[in-house]
């Protein structure tokens, strides 16, 4: 193995219980480990994590903590990393913008926009304010009800 790209295809080959040393290099020093490779579990919360990458979500958005020079003074918000097809595509959400209220809401961090999207009605407009450049704007996105 030369590089970390690597490493999934070395550890997909291997047979679980079965040991491996690995060289890697840490502030600029080469260290060796030992990994046991294992089965991965059945476990639904794994396997939810591992189709869904952290942040993403039913509007089919991936947002992260707003950088400090995303901020001004008493801004709050979560910073769009990813927009994937879906309600928040449609509504014109796009990567960079800063979602500052969801729902007559204001969003103060990742964890608590998680959970206000998951209680986001469907089949209606819900009115979510973006900032974008040196502007804000409302837009309206529309979870589609489940058949």
């Amino acid at each position: 193995m030369q590089t970390s790209s690597d490493l999934p295809l070395m550890v997909g080959r291997t047979r679980p219980g079965t040991g491996m040393s690995l060289t890697i290099i840490r502030d600029g020093k080469e260290q060796t480990l030992t990994a046991q490779i294992e089965q991965l579990p059945e476990d639904n919360k794994l396997q939810q994590a591992i189709a869904e990458p952290p942040g993403r979500n039913q509007l089919g958005l991936v947002v992260v903590e707003l950088p400090a020079n995303k901020r001004k003074k008493g801004d709050q918000g979560v910073l769009v990393k990813d927009v994937d097809e879906g309600p928040a595509d449609n509504a014109g959400i796009r990567p960079g913008d800063v979602i500052a209220r969801i729902n007559n809401v204001d969003v103060i961090d990742v964890g608590q926009f998680a959970d206000l999207v998951k209680q986001l009605p469907t089949g209606r407009p819900i009115p979510v304010l973006v900032r974008r450049d040196n502007g804000a704007l409302f837009l309206a996105l529309t979870i589609p009800e489940k058949e």
